[in-house]
């Protein structure tokens, strides 16, 4: 009995892995057409790949955190809840330095535009009011007032919504210049797009479904990977939280993948971009139904995530802005900083024994 026991629970184990990979295929392959339909309403629209990947196409790959986040809420799990969010964000950043190796040679900053700069210094400045939210709270020992929305939640959202207005008023300049170029024979090179030949109400139409089954599919796989994180006895340390950010950050790594592999590289990096703003605005629709300031209950420990996402994000706009070309292992300068400054964080929560709010 002891024996059979002992196959039904490793048959079980292999099951839920199976599962995994079959939800993840699946998020994989919708996301190839969500980033297809994405670039033709681009392409066709005045907003530009900029816009449409940094609200567009990050708002729907960033559906899973909003229901991980939520939940973590619901269980009042505030570090898992503010870890999950930070962790997926330098998680999609380390996304973009792995693209770095599949773009091919030379660094991919060097293909991305300047547009690129409002997204990361909208996230940076959100980013730098969470920081010092939890500072405030925890070392200052200010106490957070009683409201349904803290001043810290507000001023997120106040960002936000600034970021938000400017990114489409700069991504409609930048169509109309890239336009105008194309006209005069001169700069910007029109593109073939992926389903060019559909509408625009078509294009809309699958991003709504493949957003839809990413959504689904996302929830049943955030179960999936609890029971496996329950199941190898981890479910509280280095492997559920980490394992879980990576998870919710798959739409992100297909839909940039895919839309590099068209050559949407301006739609990629702003998928990424704005997937991150739209995660720290998740913060705020927690904060709304958690009792008392979220950023008021979390750990200081919070900070260290919270820090690299914030240096990973000023690297890229500084790559952005000074344009090197000097690579190191086929791997721009740049991407280079980007996994050190990743992969030494994981490494320095996990010898502080916090990896439970990554």
């Amino acid at each position: 009995m002891g024996q059979g026991f002992y196959y039904q629970k490793i048959g079980g184990d292999y099951l839920l892995w199976l599962e995994l990979f079959i939800y993840a295929a699946i998020i994989i392959f919708s996301a190839t057409f969500l980033t297809k339909a994405a670039d033709v309403i681009a392409s066709k629209t005045k907003l530009g790949e900029v816009a449409v990947g940094a609200i567009l196409l990050a708002l729907a790959t960033s559906l899973p955190e909003l229901v991980t986040g939520g939940t973590a809420a619901s269980i009042m799990a505030p570090d898992l809840a503010l870890g999950g969010i930070v962790g997926s964000n330098i998680f999609n950043l380390a996304i973009l330095a792995l693209l770095d190796i599949v773009e091919g040679p030379g660094p991919m900053l060097l293909k991305l535009n300047l547009s690129h700069l409002l997204p990361g210094l909208f996230s940076l400045l959100m980013g730098a009011v969470i920081a010092s939210a939890i500072i405030l709270y925890n070392v200052a020992g200010i106490p957070a007032l009683d409201f349904r929305l803290g001043i810290d939640s507000i001023l997120i959202l106040l960002i936000y919504l600034i970021g938000f207005r400017l990114i489409i008023r700069f991504g409609k300049r930048k169509r109309d210049q890239d336009m105008i170029e194309l006209l005069a024979g001169e700069g910007a090179v029109e593109r073939t797009t992926p389903l060019s030949e559909i509408s625009l109400y078509q294009s809309y139409l699958i991003f709504a479904i493949a957003s839809l089954v990413i959504v689904i599919t996302g929830i049943r796989l955030t179960n999936v990977v609890d029971q496996l994180a329950q199941i190898t006895g981890l479910g509280h340390t280095f492997f559920g939280p980490v394992f879980l950010a990576a998870v919710t950050s798959l739409p992100e790594l297909a839909t940039t993948l895919s839309a590099i592999k068209i050559g949407a590289f301006n739609l990629a990096a702003g998928n990424v971009l704005g997937s991150n703003i739209f995660n720290l605005i998740i913060l705020v629709w927690i904060d709304f139904f958690y009792p008392g300031s979220i950023l008021a209950s979390v750990n200081l420990i919070n900070l260290i995530p919270i820090m690299a996402f914030m240096i990973m994000t000023l690297i890229i706009m500084i790559g952005l802005f000074y344009r090197s070309r000097r690579s190191v292992l086929r791997l721009g300068w740049g991407a280079a900083s980007l996994l050190i400054i990743y992969f030494s964080t994981i490494y320095l929560l996990y010898k502080l024994g916090v990896t439970s709010i990554i």
